[in-house]
């Protein structure tokens, strides 16, 4: 359960968890990646996700964020016990040689 002693990894691990219920390979990347590989260096306040393949039904991928506490608002998923928002990049993501994707297991 999410709640607001919830970490950007568990909060993400959680959401990718719900994710892969539904068959699809999420992905953290961008500054939250950067962040549950190097905290100490940096700290992102939000969750940035590429699905692999895409998303067949954009409904279903609300309802099972809805499921867990989150609500979609102009593009972003909210949860009302965290901080952390969930942002969903097109995929494919395209890596910089200084970024980072970190895979994320629940």
């Amino acid at each position: 359960m999410i709640d607001e002693t919830s970490t950007l990894a568990e909060i993400a691990a959680t959401a990718a968890g719900a994710l892969r219920e539904l068959g699809y390979d999420p992905v953290v990347v961008g500054g939250s990646a950067a962040t549950l590989h190097a905290p100490e260096a940096y700290r992102s306040a939000d969750i940035d996700m590429v699905i692999i393949g895409g998303v067949r039904q954009n409904a279903e991928v609300i309802d099972k964020l809805a499921a867990i506490g989150f609500a979609l608002q102009n593009g972003m998923f909210f949860h009302k016990q965290s901080p952390y928002t969930i942002e969903f990049v097109p995929s494919p993501v395209m890596m910089a040689p200084s970024g980072f994707c970190v895979p994320l297991m629940s």
